[in-house]
């Protein structure tokens, strides 16, 4: 998969590789496939340090401009969800989707703002979210498909930030239940 974050999170890390390991239901008999799997994505920062600025209010303002770097950023998530398999030619399928995915962050960052603080974190938080999906699937066999999809990834971090991201991705899926 090729992740691309958006929003805040997508000025600060860059578009990555990364992967999924997932069941997906092969059920002829219902258009209806349930899905569920993992994931990890592990994010990084765009530049080496970020020019931020720190603000004191009191009776008069004080700015002082300051840095933030990122040591690390991970991603590690579960998912479930449901596609609705529509079917365009003989073996040629199209299926939107959804999932519901929780999953936890881990983090590392230092900044400074200079007369007013410095700090740093190493942790991370858990999360809950939800993605749409939109995919093509090809059978090549009876037991056998690759495919192509289309995601946009909405997640809510209590800690960072609301994190946002799309992805596309390739694969191949194989029934070893028949």
């Amino acid at each position: 998969m090729h992740v691309r974050p958006t929003g805040t999170m997508g000025m600060i890390f860059k578009p990555t590789i990364t992967g999924e390991i997932f069941y997906k239901g092969f059920d002829d008999k219902s258009n209806w496939q349930p899905r569920f799997g993992l994931g990890f994505i592990k994010c990084t920062p765009r530049l080496d340090t970020f020019q931020v600025a720190g603000y004191i209010v009191s009776q008069t303002t004080t700015v002082s401009p300051g840095y933030m770097s990122y040591q690390k950023y991970n991603i590690f998530y579960l998912y479930g969800g449901i596609d609705y398999k529509i079917k365009l030619f003989k073996s040629f399928f199209m299926y939107p989707g959804f999932d519901f995915n929780f999953g936890f962050t881990s983090v590392e960052y230092q900044a400074a703002y200079p007369l007013i603080s410095s700090e740093g974190y190493s942790g991370g938080s858990a999360y809950i979210g939800m993605r749409l999906r939109t995919g093509c699937e090809y059978q090549i066999k009876e037991r056998a498909a690759i495919f192509i999809e289309a995601t946009r990834n909405m997640n809510l971090i209590p800690h960072e930030a609301f994190f946002a991201y799309n992805d596309y991705g390739l694969g191949f899926r194989y029934n070893f239940s028949k």
